[in-house]
């Protein structure tokens, strides 16, 4: 395999990352890519030349965000809301596949080609990994956690306390790894591959968000996005996809407001 399979800890994560953490808001800095992508439907393979933005940082920005809101969110829960613990382990499943997809976006679509032509050597390969391996061990930890809260299996308080350690880690190495490949990847991602791998590459992930782990995948984009870029992606998905978020959204609020609000305000 291309990436090279890591053990998680923090010591080998120390090893293989650079000498410091990279700030948040340089991955929102870097994050904008204007490159000029193609036009898609989720259910046409045809390449068109169009000058609508890329995907790809929109679904990075997002999954950043979300980061943020499940840390905000898991330090304020109370250990007798089971209702909202439920919601929040359902509303997790969706957000853990779609950091889960960005990695294999990586390492099937990305590195292969990258690496390939020279243009990654191995420290920038070992970084990857490890951050895709720790982040992977960690949505895996949270995922228990807050499994164990939705099904009552265990000390309420006790259970909290973890998922609120975890988030906090899982929010921390999630926007370092968003930004290194920002920095060490995404630069290369432009000048390395051809006008329609780009295109292939950005239909693959508009495909995997509105197609393969919809509905979920679709409403969660959808609300971090503006009113114009919102307006932009549905113009570029067919009719059958605009008309399953337009059918599921209002289910999709009711569930995350109740994950995401307090008692008093779901």
């Amino acid at each position: 395999m291309l990436v090279k399979q890591t053990s998680c800890g923090w010591a080998e994560h120390d090893h293989a990352r650079p000498d410091e953490w990279i700030a948040v808001h340089e991955l929102t800095a870097t994050a904008h890519d204007d490159r000029s992508d193609v036009t898609t439907t989720c259910d046409d393979d045809s390449i068109d030349a169009g000058v609508e933005r890329s995907i790809r940082p929109l679904v990075r920005r997002a999954l950043v965000a979300s980061s943020a809101k499940l840390r905000e969110t898991t330090a304020g829960l109370e250990p007798d809301d089971r209702r909202r613990h439920q919601a929040l382990d359902r509303w997790f499943a969706g957000f853990a596949a779609e950091v889960r997809a960005h990695h294999d976006v990586m390492e099937t679509l990305v590195l292969p080609k990258l690496a390939a032509r020279g243009a990654l050597d191995e420290r920038t390969l070992d970084t990857i990994a490890a951050d895709h391996g720790w982040v992977d061990h960690v949505l895996s930890e949270f995922g228990d956690a807050i499994g164990i809260l939705a099904f009552g299996l265990g000390a309420g308080a006790d259970w909290i306390m973890k998922a609120s350690s975890l988030a906090e880690q899982l929010e921390l190495l999630l926007a370092g790894q968003l930004s290194r490949e920002s920095r060490l990847v995404t630069p290369l991602v432009s000048t390395t591959l051809s006008t329609v791998e780009l295109a292939t590459l950005d239909r693959e992930v508009l495909r995997g968000v509105a197609v393969h782990r919809a509905p979920f995948a679709l409403t969660w984009l959808c609300e971090h996005l503006a009113d114009g870029e919102r307006a932009e992606l549905m113009a570029r998905i067919s009719s059958p996809c605009r008309l399953l978020w337009r059918s599921r959204r209002r289910s999709h609020r009711r569930s995350t407001t109740t994950a995401f609000s307090p008692r008093s305000e779901s």
